[in-house]
């Protein structure tokens, strides 16, 4: 989750208009944004196949790629070999 140093929350790091926004975290905390109901249509619209609703999300791979595993914590990375989705 990117936050920009006036506390907007973009959708992603590639929004960086924040033609998107997520929300703010002047007023909201990062969980209440990371889990608001703006959040989960757009991650359920990645994961449905969707994501093309987005101009900005149309092209991209991100989604598409196997998680990278180096960047994982030990636990969550026997969890993602445990489930290669």
């Amino acid at each position: 989750m990117a936050i920009f140093a006036n506390a907007d929350v973009p959708m992603c790091n590639v929004d960086y208009n924040s033609k998107h926004p997520l929300g703010e975290v002047r007023t909201n905390s990062i969980e209440e944004v990371w889990r608001s109901h703006l959040a989960n249509q757009r991650r359920e619209k990645h994961l449905t196949g969707r994501k093309a609703d987005f101009d900005i999300c149309a092209n991209c791979t991100v989604w598409n790629d196997p998680p990278d595993q180096k960047n994982l914590s030990a636990q969550f990375a026997e969890a993602a070999a445990a489930d290669p989705r």
